[in-house]
């Protein structure tokens, strides 16, 4: 967890549930994080002959569900050998170079992950979840310009993406910019009432306006305990 300002937390890194072999999908299901869910799907290969481009989208599934399982165990040294291999039969899958540049944030390998990340926009600029993603690279290198910048892309693309307002608010947060923060993350409960995160970074901003919004900071701290969001101890002793 990362703590900005007092204690502004940009939790939860790795934002996604690992998607399919198809290009990424902006469907969401409940879970821990509110993660995406994964999307299952064959996934395209070059042209060949048929018989070959059917063997080769079979080989890719194999290879990127056996993956999936790698990364949800937390194997990431196969899981990242398993992406590259689809990738060596698609070489533009979207979904594998997700996959694979979240793989590449989890083991701080943030200038491949980024390569990865912008593969994906050169042939789809509109991809929420890769400028989304990238967006997180960049914060991770304290680039808060760069962030921001991924990040509103992130919105503008996925306008109903509550993980992307609540990383921008984040954002926006650690440039100072209070008041465009909160609305971010006010944006982000909206669409997601039940997103402790959003919750508990909406109570740190209010706190910092001056004078601080005890009673606001207050209500949304208790309900990101409710939801389960971890106490934070020097931002319950301001309530007292």
């Amino acid at each position: 967890m990362i703590k900005l300002l007092a204690s502004l937390a940009f939790r939860g890194l790795l934002v996604f549930a690992l998607c399919s072999t198809a290009v990424a999908a902006e469907k969401r299901k409940p879970s821990q994080k509110n993660n995406p869910a994964p999307v299952k799907a064959v996934p395209a290969v070059p042209k060949t002959a048929p018989a070959a481009d059917t063997a080769k989208k079979e080989e890719a599934q194999k290879l990127h569900d056996e993956a999936l399982v790698a990364f949800q165990r937390g194997d990431l040294v196969t899981a990242k050998f398993g992406y590259q291999k689809v990738l060596e039969l698609a070489p533009d899958n979207a979904a594998a170079l997700l996959n694979l540049a979240l793989v590449e944030q989890r083991q701080n390998q943030i200038e491949s992950s980024n390569h990865h990340l912008k593969q994906i926009l050169k042939n789809d600029p509109e991809n929420a979840s890769a400028w989304l993603v990238l967006g997180i690279n960049a914060y991770q290198q304290e680039r808060l310009d760069a962030a921001h910048a991924h990040l509103a892309q992130a919105v503008l693309y996925a306008p109903k993406n509550a993980q992307a307002h609540q990383f921008l608010g984040v954002t926006l947060g650690r440039k100072g910019w209070y008041a465009a923060g909160e609305d971010e993350l006010r944006r982000a409960i909206e669409l997601e009432p039940k997103f402790a995160d959003a919750h508990y970074n909406l109570a740190v901003l209010y706190m910092q306006r001056v004078p601080s919004s005890i009673e606001l900071a207050r209500s949304h701290y208790q309900k990101a305990l409710e939801l389960g969001a971890p106490p934070d101890a020097a931002l319950a002793k301001k309530f007292e």
